[in-house]
């Protein structure tokens, strides 16, 4: 029965598993080398990343290591589109390492209290004055 609710999900155009938005950081190894990647999404069952430029070795059924913050996956790629690659991987990851990977991604995006204060300090610089100094 489930073959048959997913066959439908994908004939529809929606995907049997949901994915999570993140920005992370990593790097994609293939047999002919290795990049910076930025993963876009991720899934139980796969990524969607950003690689810094389109690769050669880059190519559907082609395998590929990704290695990133919390993460190391193999698997093999499915798509590319310009300077991104979707992959499978050989081995889904649990409910607890989305999790985790989530916490991971918003604390990335939380800017640290020294960027705040960077911040604070450039708009004051710039004629900003939200703490009311002369």
């Amino acid at each position: 029965m489930s073959d048959v609710v997913e066959l439908e999900a994908n004939a529809l155009g929606k995907r049997s598993a949901p994915r999570l938005r993140v920005r992370l950081p990593g790097k994609s190894i293939t047999r002919e080398g290795s990049s910076r990647i930025s993963i876009v999404d991720i899934s139980r069952h796969g990524l969607l990343a950003e690689m810094e430029r389109p690769r050669i070795d880059a190519v559907p059924g082609k395998e590929m290591l990704v290695h990133g913050p919390g993460l190391e996956v193999f698997g093999v790629i499915r798509r590319t589109v310009g300077i991104f690659v979707a992959m499978e991987f050989y081995d889904p990851l649990s409910n607890g390492q989305i999790a985790a990977l989530r916490l991971l991604n918003e604390r990335m995006r939380t800017p640290s209290e020294e960027q705040r204060l960077m911040l604070e300090v450039r708009d004051w610089v710039a004629g900003a004055n939200p703490l009311g100094l002369r």
